[in-house]
């Protein structure tokens, strides 16, 4: 009985140590990406470079002193289509490479498959570690406008408390997604396969997530505001969420049954598999388009705010005057 007691103790205590290094480990990844994200906020404060510019080449007939500023700080709302545009682009310029090249089948293979080889591995390294950093500032600025927002209701101390949690709690759901696409970028399927599924896991999981909980929180904005914006963003928001649920489903079932399949009879993706493997590949493609276009259900409300280098500013519904923008990943001060 002894002998038992201590064996069920320490199963319990290497399980609350796995589950504490498990802890630690999100906690690491987070402030990594909030550091990083922080540098990015800095060097590309672009108003405030062109600002000094200027001051060592004054003009009054300058255009780029005059004009560049001002649509730097009305322009938050191309944010998300610059971090969109990125992404497909990358996704893309791999495939035409990796295809041309002979490194993959045209039709049709694993997303990941199009940037596991050299040259196209660089461009698909550098395209997606760059759209994750900006996929940081697009959730960072709208953790900001959901606070500021909800701040404004007329809701009750226990209501706001709530939504208030639920939009602190999609800002780190959402961050652990990006982390998978560092995961996906960094490690290659062919050469590092357990680290590349964990960041395809907390991509293509996480990602629906938190687009559920985004449109949870727009329904709750339209139901305080009632204005149309809110309506059609949640609409939108909310058929993307099912879709991209769907996908996932299909393209778990289908990955699986290849992987289960090719183990049972050693065929490949060209003979009796070619159907599970292109349901698989194609929807894992339209999952990933279908998360990365999510982004582009920010606009309506970035279009709300203005930019200043790391500062935003945010207009209240029915207000004239800007209000200062809380932290953005600390970086700035109310």
């Amino acid at each position: 009985m002894a002998l038992v007691k201590s064996g069920t103790i320490a199963i319990k205590t290497k399980n609350m140590l796995g589950v504490n290094l498990s802890i630690s480990f999100i906690q690491a990844a987070y402030n990594s990406i909030k550091n990083w994200t922080k540098l990015f906020y800095k060097i590309m404060d672009i108003p405030k470079v062109i600002e000094l510019v200027c001051l060592f080449d004054r003009d009054d007939d300058d255009i780029v002193c005059k004009i560049v500023p001002s649509l730097f700080n009305r322009s938050l709302w191309l944010l998300p289509v610059v971090t969109v545009s990125l992404v497909l682009m990358t996704f893309s310029t791999t495939y035409g490479i990796a295809v041309g090249l002979n490194h993959t089948q045209a039709v049709f293979p694993y997303v990941t498959k199009t940037g596991s080889a050299v040259p196209e591995r660089g461009i698909f390294t550098i395209g997606i570690i760059i759209a994750a950093i900006l996929f940081c500032m697009n959730i960072e600025i709208r953790y900001e406008y959901v606070r500021l927002n909800f701040s404004q209701m007329s809701l009750t101390p226990a209501e706001k408390a709530r939504w208030m949690t639920t939009n602190t709690m999609t800002l780190y759901l959402s961050h652990i997604s990006v982390f998978g696409l560092f995961m996906l970028a960094s490690f290659q399927i062919d050469t590092m396969n357990v680290p590349h599924h964990l960041g395809a896991f907390l991509t293509f999981v996480f990602g629906p997530v938190c687009c559920w909980l985004h449109s949870a929180i727009t329904w709750k904005t339209y139901k305080e505001e009632r204005k149309t914006e809110f309506l059609i963003t949640f609409l939108c928001q909310i058929a993307m969420s099912f879709v991209s649920t769907c996908l996932l489903i299909i393209f778990s079932g289908s990955f699986g049954s290849y992987k289960h399949q090719r183990l049972l009879q050693g065929s490949t993706q060209t003979d009796t598999l070619r159907d599970v493997f292109l349901t698989s590949t194609i929807s894992e493609w339209l999952l990933a388009i279908s998360i990365i276009l999510f982004l582009l259900t920010f606009i309506p409300g970035f279009k709300k705010m203005e930019f200043d280098g790391i500062v935003t500013k945010w207009k209240a519904p029915g207000s004239e005057k800007s209000v200062l923008c809380g932290r953005i990943l600390g970086c700035c001060n109310v």
